[in-house]
């Protein structure tokens, strides 16, 4: 928050003072922001940042992000949990085992008559070094037995001496104050007026004890570096399939080009029933349908391109006429020669199928968009003879012969099936002989209406034939845009065809002519 400056204006005769006095800040007002200093210590008032993701993850970070990482470190795991739990079970039963033996040996040993351990100092009960002492009841030391030799005297501290003056008849552990760790027995003695303490030294005990643990440690080490060898050298052979699948993505990003290369590329699947298997197959599947997306999309992409090309170069010619005609009239007019009306003609001819064109180019693109047709139930006969009619006064030299049956109803959009009918028509006298027939057959079968325009000849091979609905293309590159039209006629009856739910088929021959069938559902 910037501060708030005082400025104070003194008038004197002294030059020097022609300054202006700048005052300390003020006081802060009541509920103004305190500045805060970064290097001092935190506001208790103010909330500390948040954590940031970033910190969880680097606690995290010890962990192995690989799945052989992970899968060693965790067989690893759980041999050294098996091995230390082996381990100090072992070790604490074999513990158990040899301190129950040392008891028994107390006990027998303290069995023993005293009046023998202390008069005859070499007799010894055990093979081990007997340690004797006796206290009275205030835990005074009444006899000492010799510091060497079989039976050797017992010398306690003295709140040990006071504990074992009470009797105790299980073995306890002490500590002598020769620091040796015993395990004694206190059995109290009334005829000598106190209690006598025997015990036996555990060195034996500890030293097995300590053989054992060394033993426990070579072997869970050896363990453990087995399993991890082992299970790295299993994982990574268990795995290796699931490198190829890693090496052949890494090869299709690798060779991945806009023309779709590398995407041929396939797993080899040897053992299918396994989850590295299913993953392949699975990674085949996927490649497989990248590639026949990738291949549609770039025949898409052609097509498009072909599209707007052919679109261009149609528009372009009646546009060009166009404005050549006018070009033309206007020089006429300029040299006093009479308008002919064959200019005129010509250009309202050169702006009608430019029109026509733009309808068509205009109801594909409906139709890719997805536009529903206007339903309602049409009868087939009416739009039959009206196309026939219409085919006849338009080539009055061509033979067009239709047949329907009686009461043929579909539901679908008048107009657009009119259309259907009048561009298969059109399509069949155009393109055919003018000396031969034309015939259009209509009637049901099974749960369909069925079409058929069928002409004389010539038709197209089979390899020509397979492009037939395909925008803007001709058979004859080279032909007459006057006699061969734009190319969108069978394309538009099969898009229109497609969105009555309807199938359409073309066949033909060189020799035998053409057949175009459309299927339609009927209503009835």
């Amino acid at each position: 928050m910037p501060q708030r400056v005082t400025l104070g204006l003194s008038m004197s005769d002294d030059p020097s003072a022609d300054a202006i006095d700048v005052a300390p800040p003020p006081e802060p007002w009541p509920g103004d922001a305190q500045p805060v200093d970064p290097n001092g210590p935190p506001d208790p008032w103010i909330a500390p940042p948040p954590k940031t993701a970033a910190e969880p993850a680097r606690r995290r970070q010890f962990l192995p992000r690989s799945l052989t990482g992970r899968l060693v470190s965790g067989v690893v795991a759980l041999v050294a949990v098996l091995v230390l739990a082996t381990g100090t079970g072992t070790y604490y039963a074999l513990r158990s085992f040899l301190l129950n033996r040392l008891d028994q040996q107390v006990v027998a040993t303290a069995n023993q008559p005293v009046r023998q351990l202390f008069e005859d100092r070499t007799f010894a009960p055990s093979p081990q070094i007997v340690w004797i002492t006796q206290l009275n009841t205030g835990g005074q030391v009444l006899d000492k037995a010799p510091t060497t030799g079989s039976v050797r005297h017992l010398s306690l501290p003295s709140d040990e001496r006071v504990r074992l003056a009470v009797g105790q008849q299980t073995p306890t552990d002490v500590t002598t104050t020769d620091g040796y760790h015993l395990r004694v027995v206190a059995e109290s003695q009334p005829g000598l007026g106190g209690v006598i303490v025997i015990g036996l030294d555990t060195e034996d005990v500890q030293r097995t004890l300590g053989r054992l643990l060394q033993l426990e440690i070579v072997i869970g080490a050896s363990a453990l570096l087995l399993a991890l060898l082992a299970t790295t050298y299993g994982v990574r052979f268990s795995l290796r399939r699931l490198y190829r699948v890693t090496r052949t993505a890494r090869d299709v990003a690798t060779e991945l080009s806009p023309e779709g290369a590398g995407l041929d590329r396939r797993v080899p699947v040897t053992e299918s029933g396994t989850e590295v298997g299913q993953l392949a197959e699975s990674m085949n599947t996927l490649l497989a349908a990248v590639e026949t997306q990738f291949a549609a999309r770039l025949a898409n992409e052609q097509r498009m391109r072909q599209f707007l090309a052919d679109a261009s170069h149609e528009l372009r010619t009646p546009l060009t006429s166009i404005r050549g005609y006018a070009e033309l009239a206007r020089m006429q007019r300029q040299q006093g020669v009479v308008e002919p009306a064959d200019n005129l003609a010509r250009i309202e001819s050169e702006g009608t199928r430019m029109s026509r064109l733009v309808d068509d180019l205009l109801t594909l693109a409906r139709s890719d968009q997805g536009g529903q047709p206007h339903y309602e139930h049409v009868d087939l006969d009416d739009i039959l003879d009206e196309a026939v009619t219409g085919a006849r006064a338009a080539y009055p030299g061509r033979r067009i012969d239709s047949h329907a049956e009686p009461e043929l109803t579909v539901v679908g959009d008048r107009d657009q099936l009119l259309r259907v009918v009048r561009n298969l028509v059109a399509n069949a006298a155009v393109h055919t002989r003018t000396d031969g027939p034309i015939s259009i057959d209509a009637g049901r079968q099974g749960g369909h209406v069925v079409l058929r325009v069928v002409d004389a000849g010539p038709g197209l091979p089979a390899d020509e034939a397979a492009h037939a609905f395909e925008r803007f293309w001709r058979a004859d590159k080279a032909r007459s845009r006057v006699r061969g039209g734009s190319g969108l006629g069978l394309a538009i009856v099969a898009s229109v065809v497609s969105a009555h739910g309807g199938t359409v088929l073309f066949e033909s021959s060189v020799e035998g002519g053409s057949t175009v069938t459309v299927r339609l559902p009927r209503s009835d």
